[in-house]
């Protein structure tokens, strides 16, 4: 059976920001929530997909709500299926692959409806939502719970050190850099050593294991000058104001590694500062404010340069309390990779039931 023979895509309505009513009903767009109204388009459960940027990503909205006009909705008017059961179904369909648009990406609903799928009848239909709608909420409480690990460094930082006053340099505790990174074509990547690019990484993160990252020709002057090694700092210095000075802590890196030209990178004097300490400093609401400020702006991103970094001011504590921090932060780490790895064993589970539902096996 075709997609098309079991439910309708509508359009979602546009309703820009300013003319939305702050309310109790969620407006979706393409890539999820977008704000709130006092008034809706849809009636009950509804599933949102995207029509337009983040095309074939699948939504749902547990409640009436206004979905826009970058997406598709289905609720009871729309299909006969039970809508839970279907929202699993269509995520595991890849409708993002069906892509014609060359700028935009954009989706057509005529190939989402030429989509071929089993229709359990409607008892099966609930019994194979209510199983993954209650795998899913075990993936999303442990993805909350990983979320709050990460918020916890910054808790504990914000223990030990907000009484302290914000007025060394950052200057004052590096001893090389900031480096801009290497620069090189597209032609040049495929093969090579790892390079670290800005979508390498969430900041914050602590990266060990450079395998994953993409490849890059380089001469041995070129590895030996763009080199990253244990310890290093590495801030993105140009990009949209939202992810500008975005950071990361290069821990153990297994073979020679080089970074991207849209970052520094930093080297700490570990005689006046521990690198984990500067790390978690460098994501603290006010060393954000202090590089945005500095933020040189044009019209689709903002950059900072060198001299900007070393300016930043920032508290420093004797080495041994920083040294206690870093301590503390490595065993929330240690929790954070445990969570990971349950997490990643979820996902499977989830990913061998939905298989087997829609082939017919559960």
């Amino acid at each position: 059976m075709s997609l098309g023979e079991i439910c309708e895509f509508k359009y979602g309505k546009s309703l820009p920001a300013k003319q939305r009513v702050p309310g109790q009903v969620a407006v979706y767009g393409s890539n999820g929530q977008v704000g709130t109204h006092e008034s809706s388009i849809s009636s009950g459960v509804t599933i949102v997909v995207g029509r337009k940027g983040s095309l074939g990503e699948v939504h749902l909205a547990p409640g009436s709500c206004w979905p826009i006009d970058t997406t598709y909705f289905i609720d009871s008017s729309a299909t006969e299926a039970d809508l839970h059961w279907l929202y699993h179904r269509l995520k595991g369909l890849n409708l993002t692959s069906l892509n014609r648009a060359a700028a935009v990406p954009g989706l057509n609903r005529e190939d989402a409806y030429r989509q071929r799928l089993l229709l359990p009848p409607l008892p099966e239909q609930r019994r194979i939502a209510a199983i993954l709608d209650h795998a899913d909420a075990l993936r999303a409480k442990r993805r909350e719970s990983i979320a709050r690990l990460d918020e916890l460094s910054q808790s504990i930082f914000h223990d030990m050190f907000s009484t302290l006053e914000w007025n060394a340099k950052f200057d004052s505790i590096i001893s090389a850099g900031p480096t801009n990174g290497l620069y090189r074509p597209a032609s040049d990547y495929g093969a090579g050593v790892p390079i670290l690019r800005i979508d390498g990484f969430a900041s914050g993160a602590v990266l060990s294991d450079s395998h994953q990252w993409k490849r890059l020709r380089a001469d041995r002057e070129e590895i030996q000058q763009y080199s990253l090694v244990a310890g290093d700092l590495v801030v993105n210095r140009v990009n949209a104001l939202s992810h500008l000075g975005k950071s990361a802590l290069i821990s153990a890196i297994s073979e020679p590694s080089v970074y991207e030209s849209n970052m520094m990178r930093v080297r700490i004097d570990a005689n006046r500062a521990n690198s984990d300490f500067v790390l978690a400093w460098l994501q603290t609401r006010r060393a954000k404010q202090q590089i945005l400020r500095k933020a040189k702006k044009a019209i689709n991103q903002a950059s900072i340069n060198q001299a900007d970094v070393k300016s930043l001011v920032l508290p420093l504590p004797p080495l041994e309390l920083q040294y206690r921090f870093a301590e503390r932060v490595e065993a929330v780490r240690v929790e954070r990779a445990a969570s990971e790895r349950f997490n990643a064993s979820a996902d499977d589970l989830f990913y061998s039931l939905q298989s087997r539902a829609f082939r017919g096996e559960l």
